[in-house]
């Protein structure tokens, strides 16, 4: 490989968990790096739902490939994005195919508080 060759998008970009205000994410080095080491990966989400651009959520390390994004609005849907970075540049984006809706991952739960008052007469 020589230090022509063009910096790679991520591989395999994928969901390993929804919340109702946060997607964890998790993606495979690029295939080519243009004959540099990864420095780095750039995390990014577009909010579908109200047609927002992209927002940097991360700026992770060349050794890490996942990422939790936080601070998201439940029930909204996000788009989400990896770009590689190394003393080349920035690479191109692996990008999810599909929106992320984020929610409860078990459906909607309730909760009910139910206050028993006994008064006992003496």
């Amino acid at each position: 490989m020589c230090c022509t060759d063009k910096l790679s998008e991520p591989q395999n970009l994928h969901v390993t968990e929804i919340t109702k205000n946060s997607v964890g994410l998790c993606w495979e080095p690029p295939e080519s790096t243009g004959g540099m080491d990864v420095s780095g990966y750039v995390v990014e989400w577009r909010d579908v739902t109200h047609s927002s651009g992209w927002v940097q959520a991360a700026s992770v390390d060349g050794a890490t490939t996942n990422h939790v994004v936080s601070k998201l609005t439940e029930g909204n849907e996000y788009l989400f994005r990896i770009m590689p970075d190394n003393k080349i540049g920035t690479g191109p984006p692996a990008e999810l195919s599909q929106p992320v809706t984020t929610k409860l991952p078990y459906g909607t739960t309730y909760v009910i508080f139910i206050v028993l008052i006994i008064s006992h007469v003496l």
